[in-house]
């Protein structure tokens, strides 16, 4: 046969928070969304964008080296409105509290954060439909894990292109601490927390933290660290503290150099008795079982999930 085969860059896409697509680098690349799967956003968390979600895609930016954050989301259409929000450093999932960058610009065209296109409008973290359509830079350190959330409120189904500017790397080196589970669950009236970790390397120990808000945090147990290790090693807190309807927890490493990494917060819904699996699904939001190879998020009938590795 005669004919012309076309090859497209894949299309990144991740309509829930709980299938974020991790970037582990400053290259630029596509994506878009056909819906907002599930409504994750509320008047307690979209911050400036309060029409919630249209077609969203989630994405959770990893920091590499301490310095300013620069982001840009470029229609491929020109007319597209694009609105998007920033929480963290390490933010439940979905967000619990407002985000620290903000913008519902009702003009269509490019749209992100860069202190220096924003003008007369800086200093400046968020902006209503009103605005210009930049925000002012991040601030970001070594270790810092941020959520997006970016939305068409076109609903248009076309592409964007996002890149990154500023002076700090982005980058998904292996961590010191290489976490396979990080679980809490009310057992009895105890909420039971406990992480797993594949390797430790130069660690000296954890530190949980726990909220009732997903906002203020306290240190709750500080717990030994393994050094290095190459096999599986569990660690179990049970907190007697179960007040409140929701409680979040949030897990910190430190290494013998001083260096501080933030793994994870997952939460727990004292008020309910019994949370059913919903179901399991990939980073790509596809669908799959327990025996899938690789990252598994498990998603319950409470809202929360959790992530687990499944070995190839």
């Amino acid at each position: 046969m005669t004919g012309t085969i076309c090859i497209h860059d894949p299309i990144v896409q991740s309509t829930d928070c709980s299938s974020s697509v991790q970037v582990c680098s400053n290259t630029a690349f596509p994506g878009n969304s056909s819906g907002f799967g599930t409504q994750e956003l509320n008047a307690t968390n979209r911050g400036c964008l309060n029409g919630n979600e249209h077609q969203s895609s989630w994405y959770l930016v990893s920091i590499g080296t301490d310095g300013t954050f620069q982001m840009m989301i470029s229609p491929t259409v020109g007319s597209d409105d694009y609105d998007f929000a920033v929480w963290g450093p390490a933010s439940a999932c979905p967000p619990a509290g407002a985000p620290i960058r903000c913008s519902y610009s009702g003009t269509t065209g490019n749209t992100g954060i860069n202190t220096g296109l924003n003008g007369a409008e800086s200093p400046q973290t968020s902006e209503g439909s009103g605005g210009n359509k930049y925000v002012d830079d991040l601030t970001v350190a070594a270790g810092d894990v941020y959520l997006i959330c970016i939305d068409n409120f076109n609903s248009t189904t076309t592409t964007f292109n996002l890149t990154f500017g500023g002076s700090a790397g982005i980058s998904c080196v292996p961590l010191p601490v290489e976490l396979i589970e990080f679980t809490a669950e009310n057992v009895n009236g105890v909420n039971v927390v406990e992480w797993v970790t594949k390797s430790e390397s130069n660690s000296d120990y954890f530190t949980l933290q726990r909220s009732d808000d997903g906002e203020n945090w306290q240190d709750i147990v500080i717990s030994d660290a393994a050094g290095n290790s190459n096999s599986e090693l569990k660690y179990t807190f049970r907190d007697y503290y179960t007040n409140a309807s929701w409680l979040y927890y949030q897990l910190w490493q430190t290494d013998f150099d001083g260096l501080v990494t933030n793994l994870g917060i997952v939460a727990v819904n004292n008020g309910e008795d019994e949370v059913q699996l919903v179901k399991i699904i990939n980073l790509m939001g596809e669908e799959v079982d327990e025996n899938y190879p690789g990252i598994q998020v498990y998603i319950y009938s409470d809202g929360s999930s959790v992530k687990r590795m499944k070995q190839y």
